[in-house]
Order: structure tokens, then sequence, then C-alpha cells
């Protein structure tokens, strides 16, 4: 996540957190979805970890207006945090979440594909959305299947290069 290369140096050390927020609401306003994906998850109640947790006062809105943003500009990572906060106050994850993973699988973000198949597995998605979700999951890896793809995958195996990849 950007934030939080952002935000540690590379010995680990914590930087100004309160400039790093600035700089990504500036990337942000200029358009970058993964500024508004990292904004987002900083404003959700649902982070309670990692680098930015304390930075700023958590606001659900704000946290959704972002993730939207992000959503909307086709990144995956934020299709599937959108659906984790449309869950209930128990952390229940209602049939609009189900609908965030199931975008978010159809163009091809192995996460949500395997939120959809949890929902599957719990009857909240029928064996029909289900099958076309896993259709288009699938036809969605096959869109950016290449020889050079392959090639980095060989060579860099610790990296997921089935997932497509936001700016």
């Amino acid at each position: 996540m950007v934030w939080s290369a952002v935000l540690l140096s590379r010995t680990g050390n914590i930087q100004d957190g309160k400039k790093c927020f600035q700089l990504m609401k500036k990337a942000a306003d200029l358009g970058l979805c993964t500024a508004h994906f990292n904004l987002g998850c900083t404003y959700s109640p649902l982070n309670n970890e990692g680098p930015g947790k304390d930075i700023i006062e958590k606001d659900a809105k704000k946290a959704m207006f972002h993730l939207e943003k992000a959503a909307i500009a086709g990144h995956g990572g934020a299709r599937h945090f959108l659906g984790l906060n449309c869950g209930d106050e128990l952390g229940h994850i209602s049939f609009l979440s189900m609908k965030h993973f199931m975008v978010g699988a159809k163009s091809g973000y192995e996460n949500c594909l395997r939120s959809v198949k949890e929902g599957f597995i719990d009857g909240m998605v029928t064996k029909a959305d289900f099958e076309e979700t896993m259709r288009m999951y699938k036809e969605s890896l096959d869109e950016i299947k290449s020889e050079q793809r392959d090639k980095a995958a060989a060579m860099y195996p610790f990296r997921s290069w089935g997932e497509r990849n936001s700016n």
C-alpha cells in the first residue's frame, strides 16, 4: 500500500504522519485512485492496525466517499474494502457487500472472488450469479494474460501477477 511506503522510511521508522496524510489528500484531489483507496482505509473504522491508524479521526462517511471514488476508478482493493464496509455493526456481510464483491471479482480481483465464494457457500449468492462471476473472473484474467507476464511471474514467484494492479 502506498500509504505504508510513504509513512515508513527504509529503516521502518515512522515519518511525519500528518504531512504524509496531507500529501495523500493532495494526490486524491489530483485523481489518483490509490490515494483515494489509502484515505478510505485510513478513515475507515474497520482499520485498527498498521501505519496511519492514529493519524486522523475515524469517519465512516469519508471512508465510503474515498473508497467509492477508488472503486469507480477500477481499484479492486477498494471494491473489496467497500464491500467489507457495507456490513452491519456486528460485521455481518450484507447483500450489498456481495454486489461489491461480485463487481470486483468480475474485474479480476481475487480477494473479491474469495468473498463471493464464501457468500455462495453461505447462501447469499445464487448458483447462477456465482457461475457468472467465475466466468467473468476467468475472462478478465485471460484478457490480461501475456507472454511478458508469464516471464515476470517466473522471475518473481513471490509476486501475484494474476490480479490487476491499479495506478
